[in-house]
């Protein structure tokens, strides 16, 4: 299973350099920062075939200015687990919004961000929904528990 999960769409792609994808089973976050630097995290393990619930967390870690960043910590989740993490990546403030033009979901229409692939990379599994929390809560999500602990031995 391969293909952008998410991707922020609109004339000005190219400012926002961050991608959620998966290439070869493997659950991927790249951001490149003002095309400079690449950060890149993968799961350590292919997602195993099936229903899984996909994630990516931000936790803010440094302020800067002059240039204007931040450093964020970034980790990588698949049915509430860790299974990647990233620390001190460079965020630059007005380019890393993901407003204004939407979000494409399952392809990558427009410039490709990583070396990683190539657009349009569309999404070769199902997605059921996507949903995006800015609250900076974790989200808890019960029926992957559930079918986490229906398929243990």
């Amino acid at each position: 299973m391969s293909g952008a999960v998410t991707c922020p769409s609109g004339p000005i792609q190219r400012c926002r350099q961050q991608r959620l994808f998966l290439k070869e089973g493997r659950l991927h976050y790249v951001h490149n920062y003002l095309k400079v630097q690449e950060f890149l995290v993968a799961s350590s393990t292919p997602v195993p075939v099936g229903r899984h619930t996909l994630g990516v967390s931000f936790t803010p870690t440094g302020k800067f200015l002059k240039p204007d960043y931040s450093t964020v910590d970034v980790a990588l989740y698949v049915d509430g687990e860790t299974v990647g993490e990233l620390k001190g990546i460079r965020v630059a403030a007005m380019y890393s919004a993901m407003t204004g033009y939407g979000l494409l979901v399952g392809r990558n229409s427009g410039t490709s961000v990583s070396r990683e692939y190539a657009v349009p990379f569309t999404f070769t599994g199902g997605l059921e929904k996507v949903v995006i929390d800015l609250s900076g809560d974790h989200i808890p999500d019960h029926e992957a528990g559930i079918r986490i602990a229906l398929h243990q031995d």
